[in-house]
């Protein structure tokens, strides 16, 4: 059965160039017929091939299901000229090698174009690293393939010449408010600045906000640059004489463990680390001799200049921050703030109330492993940042890292850097399990393709 084809342009916009697969993707369909190539488009972000190519290769087997067929019944419109061209889209798309999908249709195909074709798909279809975070605070590298975003699919351009039927009326100018559905009758609520100003007086860049679901807004909280030393805290800082050597290695060791650094780009360094790394990196401050206009060392202490949105998420249970720019793997989004509790019986006190009304708050610095009743506890529900909107998710875009400068293991900062890069209009997500406080058995809401449907 040949697909219906929705008619739309494809094309790469800017901010996803980098994506090779996107890239790769285009090249492959590009000579096919515009009714193919639009629909392949459409079907590449779809939840089922999205997770298809997340788990190619981890079963020898591959059932031609429904979805499947409807994807190689474009062969039947398609000039054999092209069909390593559809087929090498396929695999991209799909992570099914090329060459099943050619002995699966029959198709003969030129050797020399073959090659090409097989090519691309394994410069697309191989692993990159990624980072998690393990049970003991360890940072392990793991194989993880390149992520497309759904909201790809909103770049995408619609046909402004398709012909619109004689008899088709506007339902909406039609209608009175009462007539309307549900839908169209709901309230709509934006802010510039949800900050009401305080991040722009302090150089941080203005958060808006947006509701179009319901009538709620969210609790007034009071908006803060930093987290406040307590007075049982020393200020005394970690200083170093960088101006000799680099200050993006100066302090590559803690307590003689490897730790975390930036590149030359000032984004998380990614790629060189190893899974004994711990995820913590010492910052310079004021008792260091570099300069601190140019020092690359001062990443979270100049502040995040990221745009993002925070937004009623009624699916997720609240509400959630969204990306209004491209954001590369490896930036810095966001430090986590909010009043410092320096009770650890009042902190777990606070995180069963929290618990009971559903809410994740509170966030403990334990990072340099000190035990329980030394450890600082972090509580943005009354005080805080943009960064308290941030929700779980169980196949996180973004981590957690501890930011150390002062010389002290009771006090260090947390920042959020992204996992991967991070598409406009997308959702961010840490996952909780990592450094929140424990939750037994909370329903879990992030949608995420690999969400297990409670936290844990």
């Amino acid at each position: 059965m040949i697909p219906d084809f929705p008619l739309v342009f494809p094309s790469v916009p800017e901010c996803f160039e980098k994506c090779k697969t996107l890239t790769a993707f285009t090249k492959c369909i590009k000579p096919l017929p515009p009714e193919i190539q639009s629909f392949l488009q459409l079907k590449l972000c779809s939840p089922y091939f999205t997770r298809l190519r997340i788990k190619a290769g981890e079963s020898q087997e591959i059932p031609i299901t429904a979805p499947l067929q409807e994807v190689f019944s474009c062969f039947e419109i398609c000039h054999p000229e092209y069909h390593a061209n559809l087929a090498a889209g396929i695999a991209i798309m799909t992570g099914i090698p090329i060459d099943f999908i050619i002995d699966e249709m029959g198709l003969e195909i030129d050797q020399k174009k073959l090659i090409i074709m097989r090519a691309l798909c394994k410069s697309t279809l191989g692993k990159t690293i990624a980072a998690v975070f393990t049970d003991d605070d360890r940072i392990e590298p793991i194989d993880s393939r390149e992520y497309i975003p759904a909201t790809y699919n909103w770049t995408l351009e619609g046909n402004p010449f398709q012909d619109i039927p004689e008899e088709s009326r506007d339902f909406i100018k039609e209608c009175t408010k009462k007539q309307m559905p549900p839908d169209f009758n709901l309230s709509f609520k934006f802010t510039q600045d949800l900050s009401n100003g305080f991040n722009k007086q302090h150089g941080i860049v203005s958060v808006p906000c947006i509701n179009e679901d319901d009538d709620n807004w969210p609790r007034k909280m009071k908006w803060i640059a930093n987290l406040e030393f307590p007075d049982m805290i020393s200020s005394h800082y970690v200083g170093c004489d960088c101006h000799q050597h680099d200050c993006l290695t100066c302090h590559a060791i803690f307590n003689g463990q490897p730790i975390m650094k930036y590149t030359e780009a000032g984004r998380l360094d990614l790629e060189s680390f190893r899974s004994n790394y711990k995820p913590i990196i010492i910052e310079c401050n004021s008792s260091c001799s570099c300069d601190s206009e140019t020092c690359k060392n001062r990443v979270v202490d100049r502040k995040a200049k990221i745009h993002l949105l925070v937004c009623r998420c009624i699916s997720k249970g609240g509400w959630g921050v969204r990306a209004l720019e491209f954001i590369p793997k490896g930036t810095f989004i966001c430090e986590y703030l909010g009043d410092l509790i320096t009770d650890p019986d009042k902190a777990e006190s606070q995180g069963k109330i929290y618990d009971k009304s559903g809410e994740s708050y509170l966030f403990d610095l334990d990072g340099y492993g000190i035990n329980d009743k030394e450890m600082l506890t972090v509580d943005p529900k009354v005080t805080g940042n943009v960064s308290k909107f941030i929700n779980h998710n169980c196949d996180p875009n973004i981590i957690t890292i501890i930011i150390g400068t002062v010389n002290s293991e009771q006090y260090h900062r947390i920042g959020f850097f992204a996992l991967r890069d991070i598409y406009p209009f997308e959702d961010l997500g840490f996952h909780y399990g990592y450094k929140m406080h424990k939750i037994d058995q909370k329903a879990c809401n992030c949608g995420s393709l690999t969400c297990g449907g409670r936290l844990t």
